[in-house]
């Protein structure tokens, strides 16, 4: 890769930047490992979405695009999630079965070393499980018409929110579980992640046994309305070799009409005004999740004999005094609100953040318990606050 692909530059009117130079560079790195696989054990591939129209009209990334896809006949990617030792540390290959956490509804290779969290975490139903920036890996499968593809999709998102919900179960343990999170998860049935997890796959899989009498590839393991797309199987009958940045990728030969089928204005340039990133998130190519992570999984870790202050007297105050306010009673809470301010709630001060400055010492931990946590973590950080934790209900610490 040359040293200039990192300067901020301006493609099909979009200015890409250096930050987003940084992640596609870590996404090119796994590219670069998964193809090599593919290589070496004859597994089949085809760049996908975004990663395939940005091969056929850029030459690489689509500008506005931030990552990549690829897709498998569900025989070789079967095979390739058989193969997680094939990847050494820091990259990590996700799939349905190995990371519940996650709940992930088909593979990824993700780089361990680098940080993505998705736009919602953190999810008050589990802790996220490997939160890298990765690479989608997606099954092509079997279907013999576009009503088993939309049947079998509903069917998937179904299994699937039963997944998430066994998830959360598995995460909690019989451990101590917030009613809310008890009542959601009521109607799990009485089957376990991986039995779960093995539904999902048949019920995507369900027509590979008779894959050679079936004319269309499906992906119901996506979400929304894309769960429903169907392909003739006549589009991937061949690949097509093309450039990628600085590396080469197998497009399917179909892949005018594929545009066609996935965009409405199939392969040409968007509006202006649509071009932005579809994915957003918080995104750190230089430090591993796992730091990001704790300040939210480590809240209590040490916490023994040091001043507890609160950030956030709404409801979520009234949450922590009943599960923890009796192990770490807080020694007061801070609010943006200024009616509370000077006033007691649950037995707690409620005071101006001005003050935290004047209050926190070296032994005391500063604990956000709101669901403005972002905001209010930009806002502590604006004053030089960086030793700060986050609360999550919903979590079992």
């Amino acid at each position: 890769m040359d040293s200039d692909f990192f300067d901020e530059e301006v493609r099909s009117g979009y200015t890409v930047t250096r930050d987003i130079k940084k992640l596609w560079s870590v996404q090119l790195g796994l590219l670069e490992r998964f193809t090599e696989v593919c290589g070496a054990y004859d597994l089949e591939y085809f760049a996908m979405f975004g990663t395939m129209l940005g091969a056929v009209r850029h030459g690489g990334f689509i500008p506005w695009d931030d990552d990549i896809d690829v897709a498998m006949p569900r025989g070789d990617y079967d095979r390739l999630s058989r193969m997680t030792d094939v990847f050494d540390a820091p990259l990590f290959l996700q799939t349905p079965e190995n990371d519940p956490a996650a709940v992930p509804r088909f593979m990824k290779l993700m780089n361990g070393g680098t940080t993505r969290f998705p736009p919602d975490f953190p999810s008050s139903l589990t802790k996220g499980g490997h939160m890298g920036c990765c690479i989608d890996i997606l099954p092509l499968d079997h279907a013999p018409s576009g009503r088993a593809a939309r049947k079998t999709a509903r069917m998937a998102a179904r299994c699937q929110r039963l997944r998430i919900k066994s998830a959360a179960l598995l995460e909690m343990g019989l451990r101590e579980m917030p009613r809310w999170k008890r009542r959601h998860c009521r109607m799990t049935i009485p089957r376990s992640y991986e039995e779960l997890t093995e539904r999902y796959r048949e019920i995507c899989a369900r027509y590979s046994a008779n894959a050679a009498g079936t004319g269309y590839y499906m992906m119901p393991v996506l979400a929304g309305d894309r769960s429903r797309l169907f392909f003739e199987k006549s589009l991937f009958s061949r690949c097509v070799t093309l450039d990628f940045e600085h590396l080469k990728v197998r497009v399917p030969c179909g892949y005018e009409r594929l545009a066609e089928l996935i965009w409405e204005e199939g392969s040409e340039l968007p509006d202006i005004a649509e071009r932005e990133p579809k994915h957003k998130g918080f995104i750190d190519t230089g430090t591993p999740y796992t730091a990001h992570l704790a300040r939210y999984e480590d809240v209590f870790k040490g916490l023994e004999g040091k001043d507890v202050l609160l950030f956030g007297a709404g409801n979520m105050l009234n949450i922590y005094m009943r599960r923890y306010g009796s192990r770490f009673p807080p020694k007061c809470a801070f609010d943006n609100d200024k009616g509370k301010w000077g006033k007691t709630l649950c037995g707690v001060p409620i005071l101006n953040p001005k003050s935290i400055l004047d209050i926190k010492g070296a032994g005391a931990r500063l604990i956000i318990i709101s669901l403005y946590h972002r905001e209010i973590g930009e806002q502590l950080e604006r004053m030089g606050i960086y030793d700060y934790y986050i609360f999550v209900d919903g979590w079992n610490y």
